[in-house]
């Protein structure tokens, strides 16, 4: 019984991507087997959900574990000591808090102040990344995400302008100037 086979059974079953405007789901690490010619007896798959829903992110984790239950439980082999079937040990470890940060929070507002000092628009929006500002604010420091105009984030293709790269830093600077002269 391969193992590689069962969870790749579990993965084609599996919900992935981008979900809805709140919620993506991936597998970024397959490891298993030791040579071409010995049938795989583990494998080790690891993903993430990110969901700015508590609600939608449980159930996502939810999806992906029944996945590889159910495809585990459909795999049995005989062998001369009985009979075996694939086991599955899911692993599910919170590493942060959703950023919530409301355009009335102090940080926003003094970066808004900064923006219009610089002659930049500003756009709020909620976002499904994960960062230090997570953890940050969940530790009670108020912390906001800025862009800084990354394109094709996340793939092998990423990329950014300088003249971005350059706008972000003076708008940082403007911003730290306003709160240092409060």
């Amino acid at each position: 019984m391969s193992a590689i086979a069962v969870a790749a059974e579990a993965i084609a079953a599996m919900r992935l991507g981008r979900l809805d405007d709140e919620t993506t789901a991936n597998l970024g690490l397959i490891e298993g087997g030791l040579a071409t010619n010995i049938v795989p007896n583990r494998v080790t798959v690891r993903g993430e959900t990110r969901s700015r829903s508590i609600e939608k992110l449980e159930a996502q984790t939810r999806h992906m574990r029944e996945c590889f239950e159910a495809a585990a439980a459909r795999h049995r082999v005989r062998l001369e000591d009985g009979e075996h079937g694939a086991r599955v040990e899911v692993r599910v470890k919170r590493s942060y808090e959703r950023l919530a940060v409301p355009t009335t929070a102090r940080i926003v507002r003094l970066l808004a102040r900064a923006a219009d000092e610089v002659g930049r628009p500003l756009r709020t929006r909620a976002s499904g990344g994960g960062s230090d500002a997570n953890v940050l604010n969940g530790r009670g420091l108020e912390v906001a995400n800025l862009g800084c105009g990354m394109r094709e984030i996340h793939t092998v293709h990423e990329w950014i302008d300088v003249g971005d790269m350059v706008a972000t830093s003076a708008l940082l600077v403007t911003m730290l100037r306003l709160n240092a002269s409060r």
